[in-house]
This record gives structure tokens, C-alpha cells and sequence, in this order.
């Protein structure tokens, strides 16, 4: 009986992992109210940073090592990327 329930859990996990994973950080295509797909904006391009900024002082790339880079919005969403919180 508990062999039978633990098979269809690890089922139904391997079932929805996919659904999962490509629900997570999933980009808007669209920039926040007010910009523009041409806009400047500024990104981190280490591994596990994922947003996009409007401005190069914003708190949170300060914990970037890899250096800031300017982009364009539209760029930054075609790369996975989503609006900062803190600067939109």
C-alpha cells in the first residue's frame, strides 16, 4: 500500500516538474508602465541575476561582482529577465 502511494507521488512530481519550472521567472514581454522596449536599462550579467534596471545605482545590483552593463529593455526580456522590484 505505502509502495503503491510513493509511486504515484514520485509520478506526479516528474508529471507537473515541467509545468513548474517553466512557470518560474517567467519574463512579461512587455516593459512596466511608462517605458519603452528601447529604453536603457542597466543588468548584472552574473549567473543568477535575473531582473533588469532603471537605474546603475539601484541597491540591488550593488551585490553585483561581474560589473553593470547597459542593455535595452527589450534585450533584457529577451534574455529572461524581469522589471526590478525596487526600481519599477
Amino acid at each position: 500500500m505505502k509502495n503503491s502511494f510513493l509511486n504515484k507521488t514520485i509520478c506526479l512530481v516528474f508529471a507537473l516538474l515541467p509545468i513548474l519550472i517553466s512557470c518560474k521567472n517567467k519574463p512579461t514581454g512587455t516593459p512596466p508602465e511608462g517605458y519603452r522596449l528601447q529604453d536603457t536599462c542597466y543588468i548584472c550579467p552574473g549567473t543568477f541575476a535575473k531582473a533588469y534596471h532603471a537605474y546603475n545605482d539601484c541597491a540591488a545590483l550593488r551585490q553585483c561582482t561581474k560589473g553593470i552593463e547597459t542593455t535595452t529593455i527589450e534585450d533584457a526580456i529577451a534574455d529572461g529577465r524581469r522589471p526590478c522590484h525596487k526600481c519599477y
